[in-house]
């Protein structure tokens, strides 16, 4: 993969590994790093792909 790592984020729950992809397909799948990521930076930002 020559992704970097802060580019693919992983996202963990419950100590195991629940998901993982670039933002736009976490974002896009709605699932625990969409709700932690409009938590984080607002519905608005978590939802701009534009950068991604």
């Amino acid at each position: 993969m020559d992704s970097d790592p802060i580019d693919w984020p992983l996202c963990q729950g419950e100590c195991r590994l629940v998901e993982s992809g670039s933002h736009k397909e976490l974002v896009a799948a709605n699932g625990l790093y969409a709700r932690l990521a409009a938590l984080q930076f607002g519905q608005a930002a978590a939802l701009d792909t534009s950068a991604a």
